[in-house]
């Protein structure tokens, strides 16, 4: 554990240098200076909860992204959310859905389209 707070700069070690040399010596002395580390670095999970929604919420397709990508990132962000809240799911499908077809920036003839022959949602 020493000689990684050697290497560290600022708060970082700044924090590091706080704790006691003797419990660092032992075994099991760098997964203290790791649960210190997270402390500092780490969000909690409201914190990262609430910036996973905010980044899902944001998200919008610009004009150079094919839809592929698209898809895809709209599903990262999301899982995201999703995984912050412990494999519980943030939105309904019907919600999900007009999400993703808002967030594509789409022409309001191809969203006509799309809505013309998207299937019915359950309620």
């Amino acid at each position: 554990a020493h000689t990684v707070i050697l290497a560290m700069t600022g708060k970082p070690r700044t924090v590091a240098v706080q704790l006691n040399p003797e419990t660092l010596a032992v075994e099991g002395g760098l997964d203290l200076l790791v649960k210190e580390m997270d402390k500092l670095f780490l969000k909690d999970n409201t914190q990262q909860l609430f910036c996973a929604i905010d980044a899902f919420e944001k998200f919008k397709r610009p004009k150079s992204m094919s839809m592929d990508e698209y898809i895809a990132e709209f599903t990262r962000l999301y899982k995201c959310v999703v995984e912050c809240r412990e494999g519980k799911d943030s939105y309904e499908d019907g919600i999900l859905a007009y999400k993703m077809l808002m967030q594509a920036e789409l022409s309001i003839e191809d969203q006509r389209i799309v809505k013309a022959i998207a299937k019915p949602l359950t309620v």
